[in-house]
Order: structure tokens, then sequence, then C-alpha cells
């Protein structure tokens, strides 16, 4: 990089046109996401949580109350689960199901698949893969799910898989040729309406915090559907208790609960049935998606013996959620 990453931390350059902040006004909505699981397991996520700007504070301070009335000062999917952290995160969830169901928030998560036909192709290129997924989910909000007259501030996780002050072309393209493709061009497509990119620390937002627990309840609710519908059955009263006997660990059992509350709490938006968090409608302002491959020239990006990219061409098909 020609510029030090501590000059370029607080705006982007955008480049080929003058200021949008001079040409789209202030920013009206703001949108906070973070990753899980990207690069490891079968199952990786996204998530996405989108707002009107006005309802940004609120939100975030009730976020903070629900981990400061349970003493805990980050709220992380990976590490130790204490009882503390699962009511910390009980917590969160309720707090951000009460926006959605007022319409203060909309909830975006994006699962995929590493072993469908789309992933399960030579010299995958995860951190690509991962650009384009956040190339779909932002798409499909954005277009889709939010008034067309909205003005974005973009909030990633600064210290998420992706560098985004490298992500220049994805939006603009159509398709992604690097790992340097995202943020630029984004703010140069009218539809999208992005006047600005800032990345900001985990530890000091609970918004992507939020996001970094959307993202890894989903991932996990795949990755262990199978466990967590055998731990549910033996949580369970019955004339017939399950005849293997199983260990769970204090983490498992701690996530085991967070989704068995989702389920409950949230059964307005989610699909019954075994497997792993899907909702019933993408309108929904609960959205958990789980990708599916769209047709047979939908395949990740890979590169060949050369390190040339390959990927399919046809991106339009493959940006609706089912």
């Amino acid at each position: 990089m020609t510029i030090a990453r501590s000059q370029r931390i607080a705006s982007f350059p955008f480049r080929g046109r003058t200021d949008p902040l001079t040409t789209m006004g202030p920013p009206t909505h703001a949108a906070f996401s973070d990753e899980s699981r990207w690069n490891t397991g079968r199952y990786r996520s996204i998530s996405l949580l989108t707002m009107r700007l006005g309802d940004q504070d609120a939100l975030e301070q009730s976020l903070r109350n629900c981990m400061a009335g349970c003493a805990v000062a980050e709220l992380k999917w990976t590490g130790r689960w204490s009882h503390s952290k699962t009511d910390a995160a009980r917590a969160t969830l309720d707090a951000l199901a009460s926006a959605a169901q007022g319409r203060r928030l909309r909830i975006d998560v994006l699962t995929w698949d590493i072993e469908d036909t789309r992933h399960d192709v030579e010299g995958r290129d995860d951190l690509l893969n991962l650009a384009v997924m956040y190339y779909h989910l932002y798409r499909n909000v954005f277009r889709s799910r939010w008034d067309s007259t909205a003005a974005w501030r973009l909030s990633p996780d600064r210290h998420g898989g992706l560098d985004w002050h490298e992500l220049e072309e994805i939006l603009g393209t159509g398709a992604p040729t690097s790992a340097s493709c995202f943020a630029g061009n984004l703010a140069q497509l009218p539809q999208y309406r992005v006047v600005d990119v800032r990345p900001v620390v985990a530890l000091h937002n609970r918004l992507t915090q939020a996001c970094d627990l959307l993202a890894g309840l989903a991932a996990f609710s795949w990755q262990e559907s199978e466990r967590y519908q055998h731990w549910r059955l033996c949580k369970t009263p019955t004339l017939f208790p399950a005849t293997v006997d199983v260990k769970y660990t204090k983490r498992d059992e701690s996530r085991f609960r967070l989704i068995h509350h989702l389920r409950n709490k949230w059964k307005r938006w989610l699909q019954a049935g075994t497997g792993g968090l899907r909702t019933m409608d993408p309108a929904l302002p609960v959205n958990f998606w789980l990708y599916r491959p769209q047709h047979s020239r939908d395949k990740a990006p890979a590169r060949g013996r050369q390190g040339r990219i390959t990927r399919a061409r046809d991106m339009e098909a493959a940006t609706r959620p089912r």
C-alpha cells in the first residue's frame, strides 16, 4: 500500500468523483456487519444490522444496558462461555427482537455451505468468496429491503476477515477480481447510495458485537444441527428418553440454550423443523438466509495453477435469498 493504514482509517477516498457527501447529502441510515468462521468449518456466516441513523444511538445504548446488567465487557461468539456471557447474549437477542418487531431494526444473516456445488471447487479463494458474500448481502438489503432514497453509512468490524481499506471494485464491476474490491466503487453507485465507510472496533461497539453473535449463532446452528436436536430431545421430558448418553461441553450447552431461546422467542420469523436457523420470508425484518447455488455457473471464486481467478460471470441471479 502506498498510504499507511493509520492515515486511511477515518475515511475512504472515492475515486473518479467528488466527495459523495456533496452529492448525496449526509447519511440517513446505518449498517453494521461482521462475519463468523469465514475460513473454517463447513458453514460460514456474515450478519448485517441496518437501521435509520436516528435509531442507532438508542439501539447501541439498549445493548450496552443488556451487557452492563450482566457484567460483561465484550460479547464475542468465540472464547469461554460463562453464565454471565450467556445471560448477556440472551438479553441482547431479546433487545434485537424487540427492535426488529418495532421496525426500528432489520437483521439479515447470510450462511453458506462450502460442501455445496457452488463452493466445492478446487482452489477456492475463501477471502475473495467472503467479499462476494458481502456483495450479495449488501446488494439484497440495500436494493430490496429499505427505501431507495436511503443514504448509507457502513460500519464493518475493523478486525474482520476483509481489509475494508483495500476493497474498491466489487459492486462497481458486478463481480470481484481480487480481494481489493469493495468500498470506493460502492459509494460511486447511485442505486446503493453509500455516503461513507467507517470500520469500527468491536470492543467499543455493541451493535458490532451483536453482529458477531448472530453470525456465530447462524453458522453454529447449521454446523451442529444434529447435535442440537439430540440435546433438545435429552432436555425434553418424554416416556422414551434418548438411549445414547452424549456429553456436551459447557460452551456447547450455552450455545444450544441460545439457539433454543431463539427458536422459542423468534417463532414469528423462523422456520420450524430440523436444520439450522432459517426464516420464512426474506421480506420480514429478521432474515436468516441459507445461500443456495442458483444455477450451474454459480461457482465460488477460485485460483488456478498460475494464480488466475475464475468465477461465475452471471452474478445477478445469485443475489436473491431463498
